[in-house]
């Protein structure tokens, strides 16, 4: 019998290389005589029936994923294609545009793999994965939780299909094409979906950005966007070589390039320095702290205990995510990228390509500049405002001691005295009385401290935060960082 590859596409739409999952979990399966070549699952970047890509260009532009198919070796005609405008992993979207949303997420679609039985699958999904159904059928935009939980539940789901029917994981691809609009989501979706394929030892294809220049509306790829995001894709990941050999083991490309020149920028006599509370030890984190703060671009990530979790505090946080990256801007990595440790890793952007990134960071100890490319591209460009020098902070918990002694909780600091926190003003209100008017030094840049009250009765006061500016520096006298009720027993 002949012995055939079979590809399966199903499209995610995201940001910039691969990254193979665990290992074969299975051997390779002997398909039917009549199984076809390969199998797209998708959206309307993988549809030739949504009136914007063909199979051969001839009147509009080549869909992407025929690059691929005719690079290994298979003619475009006989890829089986399960692509719907609109749809996701957890949202099935409508071909027509309206709002609601009747038609078959990927979860739905699970049987089409199984029938097919291919011997490599490719997933991609992407933009429409922002999106929810509501209790009444209705389109809405999803929670970012949600966004995370529909990537993760379909992947699983995937996952345990290719055990059924002896796919090895690590030939199920994940790639998640996406232009330049909803940069935020991107910067959400793309990291859980990388995260819930490492998990479960698939394969995840970091694809960059599909820039304006090669797309007709910020979504869509154009007649020269899907050349390129197609060469993006053979380029960054095994996919040609397992259609092409089943039963090879080539590797992508290894994706960042270091240079060893140091670029302390002052660093080293503040290395170990604390930095908005961050470890007093040389560090990535501590390392970005330090430039972003001098450059007055302080913003506290609350809640990140590490590198990997910067991303979605920063953005919590004032920090926005940006598809034009300039010098100063944050460049995150949820996962860390290739030789470097920890759970993720945040660098300086100092020059940002297409398909390249150029950034000041610290690694074991050691500050220096970096050129990632392809499989390590970063995950997301974060941009911090400057501010004026004025402190910093939030007043996140109170809590009632006793009738006569609150507690209070948050984090403060002077973003222009980057190695202290900043001193706190604390009034206590119940109805028209002071119960106190108090300042307190900072030690830290998190505070938990206790402010005793005078003459306090039992309901409901009002307590207020300010942090103070330290003498000589920069900025406002005093910022209000919060306000917060509290019922006195």
């Amino acid at each position: 019998m002949l012995r055939r590859s079979l590809l399966l596409v199903v499209s995610l739409v995201v940001g910039g290389g691969v990254l193979v999952g665990g290992p074969v979990q299975a051997d390779d399966v002997e398909p039917p005589a009549t199984a076809p070549v390969m199998m797209v699952i998708g959206d309307s970047n993988s549809s030739v029936t949504a009136g914007r890509y063909t199979l051969d260009g001839s009147t509009l532009p080549k869909v992407w994923w025929a690059f691929v198919a005719e690079k290994a070796g298979i003619p475009a005609k006989d890829v089986v294609v399960d692509a719907e405008s609109g749809t996701g992993m957890r949202y099935g979207g409508n071909p027509k545009g309206k709002p609601t949303c009747p038609s078959k997420p990927f979860t739905s679609r699970l049987d089409e793999v199984r029938a097919a039985r291919p011997t490599v699958l490719v997933v991609a999904g992407g933009r429409n994965d922002v999106a929810r159904c509501s209790g009444r059928g209705i389109k809405t935009t999803a929670s970012w939780h949600e966004m995370r939980t529909g990537v993760t539940t379909y992947l699983t789901q995937l996952a345990a299909v290719a055990d059924e029917i002896g796919l090895p994981r690590s030939r199920v691809y994940v790639l998640n094409p996406w232009g330049s609009s909803r940069t935020t989501e991107r910067a959400v979706i793309g990291p859980a979906s990388e995260r819930a394929a490492r998990r479960l030892g698939l394969s995840y294809v970091v694809t960059p950005q599909i820039p304006d220049s090669r797309s007709s509306d910020t979504v869509h790829p154009n007649r020269d966007g899907v050349k390129w995001f197609a060469d993006r894709i053979m380029g960054a990941s095994t996919m040609v070589a397992r259609l092409k050999e089943p039963d090879g083991t080539s590797a992508p490309a290894a994706g960042v390039v270091r240079a060893r020149t140091s670029v302390d920028g002052g660093y080293a006599r503040r290395r170990t320095t604390t930095v908005w509370g961050g470890p007093a030890k040389p560090g990535g984190t501590n390392y970005a702290a330090f430039r972003l703060t001098r450059a007055l671009r302080a913003v506290y990530p609350t809640g990140a205990t590490t590198a990997g979790s910067w991303g979605d505090a920063i953005m919590q946080h004032g920090g926005t995510v940006t598809r034009t990256p300039r010098a100063g801007d944050l460049a995150w990595w949820p996962e860390a990228p290739a030789g470097v440790g920890g759970t993720g890793h945040v660098a300086l952007v100092t020059r940002a390509y297409e398909t390249s990134a150029q950034v000041t960071e610290v690694v074991d100890g050691v500050t220096r500049s970096s050129t990632y490319k392809g499989v390590d591209l970063p995950r997301a460009y974060l941009r911090i405002a400057t501010n004026d020098g004025s402190p910093t902070g939030l007043f996140q918990q109170v809590k009632a001691v006793s009738r006569s002694r609150v507690g209070i909780t948050g984090y403060a600091t002077d973003t222009d005295r980057y190695d202290s926190g900043a001193r706190l003003l604390v009034r206590v209100e119940q109805g028209d009385r002071v119960l106190a008017s108090t300042t307190l030094a900072a030690t830290t840049f998190t505070f938990r401290r206790e402010v005793g009250l005078k003459g306090a009765r039992a309901g409901r006061a009002v307590v207020r935060v300010w942090a103070l500016n330290a003498s000589g520096s920069k900025g406002h006298a005093k910022v209000w960082i919060g306000s917060r009720n509290v019922t006195l027993p």
